[in-house]
């Protein structure tokens, strides 16, 4: 496959419904307003296509369709991932947008209440999608010096992360990469913790409760509360938690349909600080399996993630924000994302950004203040400016 994908149409990128704009809009309010107008209902209805995992491709093929209005070049790739591009036509550089389009399953109904949109995907994470096409859409035939990719990912919301995988295996490394994810008009998000996902299970043949050896489940509560002491850290350094490592029993089950036999069944989730990597914990935990005679399966392995500060990427989003009445915030995460996946194998200048409160995120009163969204429109556009003009005096 060409990793520079289909290659791109010698139509002129065009505006937002640019027939609606007379050339000199960007100096007249009402203009302005029609165009945010425009972009409000683009993410209202990029909300209203419900798409939760595997069910992605109505959004996607949304998508497509609006890139192409748009001008640009536009596919549907093997993956299912949308993607668009324009720009430069002959670049110095490129930055790749990776965003995702599914959402965790539960649908909310998609309404506008005093400004604010509610909707499943509204934060997580549509909203940073929309808004970042929105930003490229404003400014497309004014960059000289760099070429814009956009990927709306599959699959980002379970292990597979689909979507994700096949870019960085499939596309070319980008200059510069935003991941899309929410982190409000002014913050931006510089690293996630890491992801270990696995099951514990243990048979043995069955045994009085008064006798000496420890029923199954009691081992694995056992199994489990070893990882963390394997792991105390130091309490100065372990102080956000960030740092520490972290996790929950999914679940536990000790059903068996032998009468004569003893079982348990763990599903365990560990969050990764920087600093434990993977695969040395993997053997760590086999290593006290065996001592169990237990089994592990290894459902998920990702290792955290945390980029630097003092990048040209950064200080173009410092400018931005700044130049809209903000000041910037740096934040690391919990959870995870496609920056765990992308950021270690593209290794460029990357941060995630996007408006909304990721506290929101999956959960039944999902929503995003409009207001904040056009902001976060304004913060990208200058963003993408800024980051042309610093490649044309390089």
């Amino acid at each position: 496959m060409d990793k520079r994908g289909p290659a791109r149409s010698n139509q002129n990128i065009q505006y937002i419904r640019r027939d609606l704009f007379p050339a000199s809009y960007r100096c007249r309010d009402d203009c302005a307003a029609l165009m945010s107008q425009n972009e409000r209902q683009f993410i209202i209805d990029y909300v209203s296509i419900y798409s939760p995992t595997h069910h992605e491709r109505p959004a996607a093929e949304f998508l497509q369709s609006r890139f192409e209005q748009w001008g640009w070049k536009a596919w549907i790739d093997a993956a299912g991932n949308a993607c668009g591009e324009a720009g430069a036509d002959s670049p110095r550089a490129m930055l790749c947008f990776l965003g995702h389009i599914d959402t965790v399953p539960g649908e909310i109904p998609v309404r506008v209440e005093n400004g604010v949109l509610f909707g499943r995907g509204s934060v997580d994470a549509k909203g940073p999608l929309a808004a970042f096409a929105c930003a490229l859409a404003r400014c497309a035939d004014q960059l000289e010096h760099l070429d814009v990719r956009l990927i709306g990912a599959v699959e980002e919301e379970c292990s597979t992360s689909k979507g994700a995988r096949f870019a960085v295996e499939q596309y070319d490394r980008p200059d510069f990469l935003i991941i899309g994810e929410p982190s409000q008009w002014n913050r931006l998000t510089l690293g996630y913790k890491g992801m270990f996902r696995f099951n514990y299970e243990l048979r043995q043949p069955r045994v009085h409760s008064a006798a000496e050896e420890f029923f199954p489940a009691t081992k694995a509560v056992g199994f489990w509360n070893s990882i963390f002491e394997a792991h105390p850290g130091d309490a100065e350094h372990f102080a956000s938690a960030f740092n520490q490592l972290t996790g929950n029993i999914a679940s536990m089950s000790t059903a068996s349909e032998d009468v004569n036999e003893l079982a348990v069944s763990m599903g365990c989730e560990l969050r990764l600080p920087p600093g434990i990597d993977p695969e040395e914990l993997e053997n760590i935990l086999r290593q006290h399996a065996d001592n169990d005679a237990a089994t592990i399966t290894i459902r998920e392995a990702l290792p955290a993630v945390r980029c630097e500060r003092s990048t040209p990427l950064v200080a173009v989003f410092n400018k931005a924000i700044r130049a809209c009445g903000g000041q910037p915030g740096f934040v690391v995460k919990t959870g995870t994302s496609d920056m765990n996946i992308a950021a270690p194998v593209w290794r460029c200048p990357t941060l995630a950004y996007g408006p909304g409160d990721s506290t929101l995120d999956h959960t039944p009163d999902e929503h995003l203040a409009l207001d904040e969204f056009s902001q976060s429109v304004d913060v990208l556009e200058r963003v993408l400016l800024n980051l042309d003009a610093r490649l044309g005096n390089a």
